[in-house]
């Protein structure tokens, strides 16, 4: 079981942090797949930086059920904590909101590179935004991170970017 509150976060917001519909979100949910997008990431282990609850748990459970082990942050100052206090290489991935309190993602981006340790500056950081515009894509650019997906995510797109990190 996925947990209680799990229909109301589809019905409430999944449609709305992914691009999928929820009848394909529920598909995912429910069987752990999803015919022309679901790809294996089994093995990999993602930081998920976000504030808003119910993203975090979406981005989770979807993630979750491809096959990653995800560790959860809720402001970019968190997700640096996380980040610093966790060994080395022991993260494939970071997924990092913009726009959060207490440390902005572009700041935590920045404080990950700035690290003295030999994963900071090459494990991946991709923005998930609802930030898009050109200047906030080559603004995380800037700070260190190295993709940048709209949100709603298209959650294709998402697995395709983590699988590519894989190879």
């Amino acid at each position: 079981m996925v947990g209680p509150d799990i229909n109301g976060i589809l019905e409430c917001s999944a449609a709305g942090v992914l691009s999928i519909e929820p009848e394909e979100v529920r598909e995912i949910l429910e069987t752990g797949s999803y015919e022309s997008t679901y790809k294996e990431l089994s093995g990999m282990n993602i930081l998920v930086v976000e504030d808003n609850e119910i993203n975090r748990g979406i981005v989770k459970i979807v993630l979750e059920k491809a096959g990653a082990s995800v560790v959860l942050a809720n402001d970019g100052r968190a997700g640096a904590d996380t980040f610093a206090a966790s060994k080395v290489n022991a993260f494939d991935c970071v997924l990092m909101d913009l726009r959060m309190p207490v440390m902005s993602g572009f700041e935590s981006a920045r404080t990950i590179r700035g690290m003295d340790r030999p994963d900071a500056g090459i494990v991946p950081i991709i923005a998930l935004s609802s930030d898009s515009s050109e200047r906030d894509v080559q603004n995380a650019k800037d700070s260190g991170m190295n993709e940048h997906l709209a949100k709603p995510v298209d959650i294709a797109r998402l697995y395709r970017t983590l699988q590519d990190l894989k190879k």
